[in-house]
């Protein structure tokens, strides 16, 4: 039996998106609680009362990209790990590093596919 507590997941402008769900369960390897919510709905309140472990949202969301959700977050004080899911980029560590300096730091973590290998 496993006593490592379930890690809280906050995903952001996601439905019950089971493709999103197994890249966590692959990536964070422990038990999680996941939770829903859409861009407009982020809030102090909510974070308060789910305190998530990780927040994770995509680089261009529908409602909002990830410049604007991590200024919320920001803005709320929210100290944990940040997850940000990206498609295939030329240049990840660089939109890595201008997310970062938006104030969460190693917080931060963007996780991309990685580019298809020319024949």
């Amino acid at each position: 039996m496993n006593d490592t507590p379930a890690m809280k997941v906050l995903l952001v402008d996601f439905a019950a998106h089971g493709e999103v769900v197994a890249l966590l369960t692959n990536s964070f390897n422990q038990p999680m609680s996941v939770e829903y919510c859409k861009s407009d709905a982020l809030s102090l309140r909510l974070l308060n009362s789910l305190m998530p472990d990780c927040v994770v949202f995509a680089l261009l969301g529908h409602n909002m990209d990830a410049h604007q959700v991590i200024e919320r977050l920001e803005a709320f004080r929210y100290i944990g790990a940040i997850l940000v899911l990206g498609p295939v980029l030329l240049f990840p560590d660089m939109v890595k590093a201008e997310l970062q300096k938006l104030g969460p730091g190693k917080r931060l973590t963007l996780t991309t596919p990685s580019p298809p290998q020319s024949e």
